[in-house]
C-alpha cells in the first residue's frame, strides 16, 4: 500500500498532470456551452482554414452577395435548384421566366453535399441533370469560388445577362453512364468569378449511378481566400509526410529491435494514418466505396492503439491486466463491425466508437498509472485529452442526424497520438540506453 499511495502523490504531483486536470476542466467547461460551438478556432484548427470564414446559408437557392466584403470569404450550405435528366443550355433568365422554366421542368430544391458521400436525391433515378445557383448583388471586386468535394464529373458555366463564360470542370458530362466518372475526394479547382451584376451558375453533372451531389463550396474575395485555401492544400500534404516519415522510421527500427512490439504498432498505427490519403487519391471510385475503406482503417488504427497500449502495460502488470486489454480490443472490433455491417455507409458509428475508445484509454490509463510507473504518461495522457477535444465534435454531428466530413478530426487526432507514442518509446529507449552504460 505505501508504494501505491506513494506512487499516486507522485502522480498526481507532477506538473504534466496538473496540466492534465486543467484542460479537463476546461474541456469539461467547453463542452456543456452552446456557443462554444460558434468560435472559429476550433474549426480553423480541425480544417487548418485560417482566414476570417463565415458560414451562410443558400435560401431557396439564391445567393445573396451584398453583405460579402472582401476582408473575409463564406463557406456557403443550403438547397440548389437541380433540374434532373436534361443538361441545360446556360441561359440568363429573368425572374418570371425563371419562376416558369422551374414549374416547366419540375425542378426541385435538394440540399448541398457536406461530406465525400453523394446525397440520394428523392424521386430522381436520373445518372446526369444541371443544378442551378441563383447569384444575386455582387460585390465590385474579383471572386473566388472552390467546391469543397468532389464527387463525379461536372462543368460549370458563368452567365451574366447575354455573356456566358465557361469556367470548366472534371471529367466530360455524358447522358451514357459507363462513359461517365466518379471523383473523390477534396476540390482543388479554383473558378475565377468577375462580374458586377446578377448572374447564374450553371453546372452539368453526370454520373456512373444516380449518386448526383453538388458541393458546399468557399467564396470570397480572391486575395483573402486563396492564400487561405492554398495553406490548408498544402498542410493536408505536410500532415500526410509526417506518418510517413514516422512510419519508415519505426519500422526500421522494429527490423533492428523486433522483440520490442511497441515499435511495430506506431508504425502500422503511421502507416493506416498515411492510407487514409492513399484512398482519397484513388482514381474513379464512388464515395461510398471510399467510406467503407475509411470505417476499415479507423477500425484498424483503434486495435493498433490497443495493442500499443497492451503490450505496454503487458509489462507493468502481467497477464490478468493483459486479457482485460485483449478483450476490450476484441470488443472494439466487434462493434466497428457490427455497425459496419449494418450501416456500411455511415462512417460516423465507428468515428464516434473511436471517441469513446479515447475516453477509455484515458481512464483506465490514468488508473493503471495510479498503480504502476507508467513510463511517459506526461506524454500520453495530454494526447489522449487533445485527441478527444478534436473528436468530441462528431457527437454533435451524430447527435443532428449530419452527415459531415470527419477526415480532419480524426487524422489531426491520429498524429497527435502518433507523436505521443514516438516520445513514449524514445523516452523507454534513452533509459534502457542510460542503464546500460
Amino acid at each position: 500500500m505505501g508504494n501505491v499511495t506513494e506512487s499516486r502523490s507522485i502522480i498526481l504531483g507532477s506538473s504534466p498532470c496538473q496540466i492534465v486536470c486543467f484542460v479537463l476542466l476546461f474541456l469539461g467547461s467547453f463542452l456543456v456551452s452552446e456557443a462554444s460551438w460558434a468560435k472559429s478556432w476550433y474549426d480553423q484548427l480541425c480544417y487548418l482554414r485560417f482566414g476570417h470564414e463565415e458560414n451562410h446559408q443558400v435560401k431557396a437557392g439564391t445567393l445573396d452577395l451584398s453583405t460579402l466584403s472582401a476582408d473575409t470569404y463564406w463557406d456557403v450550405r443550403g438547397e440548389v435548384w437541380f433540374f434532373p435528366g436534361v443538361l441545360l443550355a446556360p441561359h440568363f433568365y429573368s425572374d418570371t421566366e425563371w419562376s416558369g422554366l422551374v414549374s416547366e421542368m419540375k425542378a426541385q430544391l435538394v440540399p448541398m453535399s457536406v461530406s465525400y458521400q453523394a446525397l440520394d436525391i428523392k424521386n430522381s433515378e436520373h445518372t446526369f441533370g444541371t443544378f442551378v445557383l441563383r447569384l444575386r448583388h455582387a460585390p465590385k471586386f474579383p471572386l473566388l469560388l472552390r467546391f469543397d468535394f468532389k464527387h463525379h464529373s461536372s462543368r460549370n458555366f458563368l452567365i451574366v445577362r447575354d455573356k456566358v463564360q465557361d469556367l470548366g470542370g472534371l471529367g466530360q458530362i455524358s447522358t451514357e453512364p459507363s462513359l461517365n466518372k466518379h471523383y473523390f475526394g477534396k476540390s482543388n479547382q479554383n473558378y475565377s468569378l468577375a462580374f458586377e451584376d446578377d448572374a447564374y451558375l450553371f453546372t452539368q453533372v453526370s454520373s456512373p449511378k444516380s449518386d448526383l451531389a453538388y458541393s458546399h463550396f468557399f467564396i470570397g474575395y480572391q486575395d483573402s481566400i486563396e492564400p487561405t485555401l492554398f495553406i490548408q492544400d498544402i498542410s493536408h500534404y505536410l500532415i500526410d509526410g509526417m506518418f510517413l516519415i514516422i512510419f519508415v522510421y519505426y519500422i526500421l527500427l522494429f527490423f533492428f529491435r523486433s522483440h520490442d512490439l511497441s515499435s511495430l504498432y506506431v508504425a502500422l498505427f503511421s502507416l493506416l494514418s498515411f492510407s487514409f490519403m492513399i484512398a482519397n487519391l484513388w482514381p474513379n471510385t464512388p464515395g461510398l466505396t471510399i467510406i467503407k475503406v475509411f470505417t476499415l482503417l479507423n477500425m484498424a488504427c483503434n486495435a493498433c492503439i490497443f495493442l500499443y497500449l497492451i503490450d505496454k502495460i503487458y509489462r507493468l502488470t502481467g497477464q490478468h491486466v493483459y486479457r482485460i486489454w485483449l478483450f476490450a480490443t476484441l470488443l472494439n472490433l466487434l462493434l466497428g463491425s457490427i455497425l459496419y455491417s449494418i450501416e456500411p455507409s455511415w462512417a460516423n458509428g465507428p468515428f464516434a466508437i473511436n471517441f469513446l475508445n479515447v475516453i477509455v484509454l484515458f481512464s483506465v490509463t490514468f488508473y493503471i498509472s495510479a498503480q504502476y510507473r507508467m513510463p511517459g504518461l506526461e506524454f500520453l495522457l495530454p494526447a489522449l485529452l487533445i485527441s478527444m477535444i478534436f473528436q468530441f465534435d462528431i457527437f454533435r454531428i451524430v447527435a443532428m442526424g449530419q452527415n459531415e466530413d470527419n477526415g480532419f478530426r480524426v487524422l489531426h487526432a491520429n498524429l497527435v497520438l502518433t507523436v505521443a507514442f514516438g516520445l513514449i518509446n524514445a523516452k523507454e529507449f534513452a533509459l534502457t540506453f542510460r542503464r546500460s552504460l
